[in-house]
Parts: structure tokens; C-alpha cells; sequence
């Protein structure tokens, strides 16, 4: 199965785009609201919000929304 490729937004579908194109990092299964990750570029953490997620892996529909997490 293939992982899905994320756009990564702060707040809303329409926040700024902090990432493009992210695959989840985590060896098994996508994320889920309330998962606290980093990205590749050092920044985060970031918990998950909600999301948009479309039935093909890599549509630009793919839609994670966060926000900045306490580490």
C-alpha cells in the first residue's frame, strides 16, 4: 500500500503551508488527530488537528492540519 503524501498547514485548509508533499515518518499506519510529529526541516513539534484525506495517496487534497506542540 502506499503512503500518502501530505500538505501540512497551521490552523486551517487555507493556513500557511509549512510543508508539501510530506510522507508520515512513522514506520506503520498515517496520522491521526492528536499525533505529535517534526518535520524533516527541524521544525515542530506539531500536533495534528484534523485532516483532509482523499482516496488517492498522492492527491494535493491531502490536507494535515496542525498546530505548534509543547515538546
Amino acid at each position: 500500500m502506499a503512503k500518502y503524501r501530505w500538505s501540512v498547514r497551521i490552523g486551517s485548509e487555507e493556513g500557511e503551508e509549512l510543508a508539501t508533499d510530506y510522507e508520515w515518518s512513522q514506520p506503520f499506519g498515517e496520522p491521526d488527530v492528536g499525533d505529535v510529529f517534526s518535520l524533516p526541516d527541524g521544525s515542530g513539534p506539531w500536533r495534528v488537528l484534523d485532516m483532509r484525506k482523499r482516496d488517492v495517496p498522492d492527491s494535493p487534497g491531502n490536507i494535515l492540519i496542525v498546530e505548534g506542540a509543547k515538546s
